[in-house]
């Protein structure tokens, strides 16, 4: 099983447009399952490829006929997608798609820097799974844009090539063969070839004799030469017949596939909408009848028989016989002692298409119900990218390092997969916060808990925050309050929380400390109303929450300048003189 790499150079946003055109699929692809696309998942980014390759190159100055960005499609050999089923194009096995995704994004991250990537999007609706990159290459060392320092010459190509092999060599993958007489391919060629109709004219070659008084190693030499030369002026016209053909092999077993698996579902399709025709039909067809006294119970010549409906399908048990079944096919042939194809028979000459047709839909329609109801699955915690994200909250964030690694060591805090910050919010919820230079913000899981920090028997106050990092953010800043973190949580359960709180210890003060802005004040507004006795504690400056409020006094504690009075009232809190950062009490002026 091979590794397989490619990679195209975008010297214009026009060249970037086209490619987000095709990550997005509002272009044709021919090889694409129009009916899978919605498999398709973007691990970073949204879509907006060019408005992020200019957000990170940012104000840098572009040399003439740069590159801005580098196309990556990474994907590998069929028989590591589906190892049962190798010939079946479209089929993968899940786990092995995720491990793949991982390891690219880790050999990406290695490789280029984080920073620098822009777009991964998964395509899982053609006949193998793949992953389309876009990077920005800008150097680390000289902050300029520099895609030679990665792509420039055989030997860093060999390298990059050997590189990638060697991040997937795990999953049981391996390189192609090195020096390979082979031509690199742009992704965009590869697509044209195999869908080109025109049939291209194959070159002359002509053969020139070899010199006459040619001996020995010098033939040898001389026929390397000739054969070399053929090559490389056939390659660029037999090399997209040779797509085409494979693509049109594939193709070809794609159809017969899928013309074998339409007939097999059209079969299983009859048979659901059969089995779903609604029982009490069946039993009033069969000379059944309802009891007057419970609708979920039927009288006739087998004697009592119950229904219920359990998990969406429906059911039913013979009391005297003490036998039962699920469907309308199971009942039929409880009561008229059919065989299978003598029951599809009877329902399929009893019932019309139409009744038929609106069992099977009204059944969907509950499965779609159900569907909903499924809670999304919780974030894992990945060791592998633990660092980077303390790294953020300690650095950027500025959160002390002693808050960070209490939160982790008690598993209140983790990371994922994707290099997210991950804050629980008791055992069924939890926060993510974006790391890269794309901040986004979200929530998995049932919103039944909060994200807390708690101070014991020293704590003079409460604040309730709107996120985890407010919240421990507003802890460094106030270390003799303790803290909640909503998360758009809240009502009578927060309420009910805070009373039980306050009646426990009489002179303890609860805070709305919400941000800045018309939210914020909103939502402290309701908390007083609901609970008389709330204060709002506000960050001075219109638009500031309690992280903007902490980075401005470790800046100022950095430099060793003094607030103004103005500023001193903006971040005080219950501590009226001083604040205590890293176990160091900074006094403030009144």
């Amino acid at each position: 099983m091979f590794a397989v790499m490619r990679f195209e150079k975008l010297k214009t946003f026009g060249n970037i447009g086209g490619v987000e055109s095709h990550c997005l699929r509002s272009r044709e692809t021919l090889n694409a399952d129009p009916a899978k696309s919605m498999l398709n998942r973007w691990i970073v980014g949204d879509g907006s490829i060019t408005s992020e390759v200019k957000r990170r190159i940012g104000n840098r100055k572009i040399r003439k006929n740069a590159v801005l960005a580098i196309e990556f499609l990474l994907s590998a050999s069929p028989e590591y997608f589906r190892p049962d089923h190798p010939e079946n194009g479209g089929e993968f096995r899940k786990d092995r798609v995720e491990s793949f995704e991982k390891a690219v994004l880790d050999w990406l991250t290695n490789k280029f820097g984080n920073e620098n990537i822009v777009s991964v999007v998964t395509h899982l609706d053609e006949q193998t799974p793949h992953l389309h990159a876009i990077l920005v290459p800008i150097d680390p060392t000289t902050d300029r844009l520099n895609a030679s320092g990665w792509l420039d010459g055989k030997k860093a190509l060999a390298e990059l090539q050997t590189s990638f092999a060697n991040s997937v060599a795990h999953l049981g993958l391996k390189r192609g063969m090195e020096r390979s007489t082979a031509t690199h391919v742009r992704i965009s060629e590869y697509y044209v070839h195999v869908n080109s109709p025109i049939t291209p004219e194959l070159p002359k070659i002509l053969v020139e004799p070899p010199p006459a008084m040619m001996l020995g190693t010098s033939r040898i030499e001389w026929a390397q030469i000739e054969s070399d030369r053929l090559v490389s002026i056939q390659t660029s016209t037999l090399q997209p017949l040779a797509d085409a053909a494979a693509e049109q092999k594939r193709e070809k077993q794609r159809r017969k596939k899928a013309e074998l698996e339409t007939s097999r579902l059209s079969r299983l399709l009859e048979l659901e909408r059969i089995r779903d025709i609604p029982l009490p039909a069946v039993f009033a067809m069969c000379g059944y009848e309802i009891d007057p006294d419970d609708k979920h119970q039927y009288q006739g010549p087998l004697g009592r028989i119950s229904t219920e409906t359990k998990n969406g399908k429906a059911k039913f048990y013979n009391h005297d016989r003490q036998k039962g079944g699920g469907g309308a096919i199971d009942l039929v042939m409880h009561l008229e002692e059919m065989d299978f194809s003598g029951v599809c028979a009877f329902l399929g000459g009893n019932f019309n298409a139409d009744a038929i047709s609106k069992a099977a839909a009204h059944k969907a329609m509950q499965e779609a119900k159900d569907a909903l109801k499924q809670p999304v699955p919780l974030p894992t915690p990945d060791e592998s990218t633990w660092l980077k994200v303390r790294e953020y909250l300690i650095y950027v964030r500025k959160i002390a390092v002693t808050t960070v690694d209490k939160l982790y060591s008690k598993g209140q805090l983790f990371s994922d997969f994707r290099g997210n910050a991950c804050f629980r919010y008791g055992q069924e919820g939890v926060e993510l916060r974006g790391t890269t230079d794309h901040l986004w913000r979200g929530f998995r899981g049932k919103k039944t808990g909060f994200f807390s920090i708690w101070r014991g028997d020293i704590t003079k106050s409460v604040a309730v925050c709107e996120s985890a990092i407010e919240a421990m953010s507003y802890a460094e800043l106030n270390p003799d309050a303790s803290v909640i973190s909503l998360s758009g949580l809240g009502g009578k359960k927060l309420v009910e929380a805070l009373r039980t709180l306050k009646s426990k210890k009489k002179n303890m003060k609860i805070y709305a400390a919400f941000n800045a802005d018309i939210a914020g004040d909103e939502a402290a507004q309701r908390l007083i109303v609901a609970l008389p006795g709330v204060e709002r504690h506000r960050p001075l400056i219109d638009g500031d929450d309690w992280n903007n409020v902490l980075q401005k006094v470790k800046e100022t504690q950095a430099s060793k300048t003094l607030f103004s009075p103005q500023e001193q009232n903006g971040i005080r809190g219950a501590n009226p003189d001083y604040l205590i950062i890293n176990d160091q009490k900074i006094q403030l002026n009144n």
